[in-house]
């Protein structure tokens, strides 16, 4: 989709821009809204272009005081601007995911859980299948992993954690990796290790399971 897009619309009703007042704009003069973003779009915009409609039906001064019209979408604010001499330019800005969830939501950017509406963007980021009292520490976890995993050029897709202390981790080769959150630290330094010690051996591409629960040891799994 086009990083813009024209809806050409003469407009009757009341709407600020910004924080201004809806009368310092003479909306008989607006002919056209652009809507632009500085990233890739997310949302599903026929349904963005409706609600920024129901913005102008309200007569709404201020766009981003009423970011309620956008629960359950990608939209995180919008800001407006007139720009002569009949086009109203509306910034929007998208919440970005860090990781999905498992109940259907998404942790974004801003420490925000959202639930937005179905998208036919591609989401390529992390899933993560935790309690929400663990989400984030997860998410610091996945981080040193993904550390390690850039070494081998792997990419860290699920990270999961069960009732029993124990971490599950699958990369983007299929790979499963499983260690005890009570010693994960030092199972991330015998995973650094092991890669170092493999990386030559060409036997890492064959690697199907990895247990790191050992005291001392790990146990590898070769397909």
């Amino acid at each position: 989709m086009n990083k813009s897009i024209w809806l050409s619309l003469i407009l009757v009703l009341s709407i600020g821009t910004g924080c201004s007042k809806a009368n310092d704009i003479n909306l008989l003069e607006i002919r056209d809204i652009n809507i632009i973003s500085k990233h890739a779009y997310i949302s599903d915009y026929d349904l963005v272009k409706k609600r920024i409609l129901e913005f102008i039906k309200l007569g709404i001064s201020d766009l981003n005081s009423h970011s309620q019209i956008f629960e359950e979408t990608w939209v995180h604010s919008l800001h407006s601007k007139k720009r002569w001499p009949s086009t109203l330019d509306i910034e929007l800005e998208e919440h970005q995911p860090l990781a999905r969830l498992s109940n259907n939501s998404y942790l974004t950017h801003t420490g925000h859980i959202i639930f937005p509406e179905e998208t036919n963007t591609n989401i390529d980021v992390l899933y993560i299948d935790a309690p929400d009292s663990e989400t984030l520490e997860l998410l610091y976890l996945s981080r040193d992993l993904q550390s390690q995993f850039n070494i081998i050029n792997r990419k860290l897709k699920k990270i999961e954690s069960h009732y029993n202390g124990l971490i599950e981790v699958e990369d983007d080769r299929g790979t499963t990796l499983i260690f005890s959150k009570k010693d994960f630290r030092v199972q991330l330094d015998r995973l650094e290790d092991f890669i170092s010690f493999e990386l030559s051996s060409g036997r890492l591409e064959n690697i199907r399971n990895i247990d790191f629960r050992y005291t001392n040891a790990i146990a590898v799994d070769f397909s």
